[in-house]
């Protein structure tokens, strides 16, 4: 289905970003929302930039993104909420 490809490609591209941009992987609670959305912003720009001018990308910069958040406690059952969702929602978008 084109969403579920779609999807596929987008956690790619936010994978590369954030394994470009460490400061995504954590809270910014030490400034205000707007302040936070123009740092999210100015890494969108900047990874475009990278990826146009095809800069090196470390594959191990993808580790520490798939590493689970330090301190977060997941005892399984939200990943596989979100599965039954996400799968939901991927066959009602491909049979509409």
């Amino acid at each position: 289905c084109r969403i579920s490809r779609a999807r596929v490609i987008i956690e790619i591209a936010f994978g590369r970003l954030k394994g470009r941009f460490r400061c995504l992987l954590k809270r910014m609670d030490y400034i205000d929302v707007e302040d936070s959305v123009r740092v999210i912003v100015a890494c969108f720009i900047l990874h475009n930039i990278c990826e146009l001018h095809r800069e090196d990308f470390q594959e191990q910069w993808l580790d520490e993104v798939n590493d689970p958040v330090p301190g977060m406690v997941n005892n399984g059952n939200e990943n596989r909420e979100s599965e039954v969702i996400r799968d939901a929602l991927m066959r009602y978008f491909c049979n509409n």
